[in-house]
């Protein structure tokens, strides 16, 4: 079976959202662990933190802006809309190369559905 290539535009943008979304998933396990952990050290209030000066000033700050920037950015939200974007445009990367059938509409299609789960959560 013969293997077409995709147009050189494809495999960038499949690249692209490949990796906007692990970046996404990324900062959204960043900020929520690093919130809830920081959250939890001001809530027990162990004494080797107390040795520090600020120190559970500062956890209480790293918390609340960890929090509302989680809550703020919707990095899990925005992680999904790349993963289906990336999923999408792969399947029709691979379907282009391996079948003749499927036209190079299609496979621009499947671009523009991309970018409609991206733009619906990041606009």
């Amino acid at each position: 079976m013969h293997k077409r290539n995709v147009p050189a535009k494809i495999p960038k943008l499949i690249k692209a959202w490949y990796g906007y979304f692990h970046k996404w998933w990324a900062i959204h396990y960043l900020l929520g662990v690093g919130g809830t952990i920081s959250a939890i050290s001001v809530a027990s209030n162990p004494k080797f933190l107390q040795l520090v000066p600020y120190s559970i000033d500062i956890l209480a700050w790293v918390s609340a802006v960890s929090l509302a920037l989680l809550t703020f950015l919707m990095p899990s939200r925005r992680a999904k809309a790349y993963k289906m974007a990336w999923r999408t445009l792969l399947d029709a990367a691979n379907r282009y190369e391996h079948d003749k059938s499927y036209t190079t509409r299609n496979l621009f299609d499947a671009v523009n559905v991309g970018e409609n789960f991206i733009e619906k959560i990041d606009p």
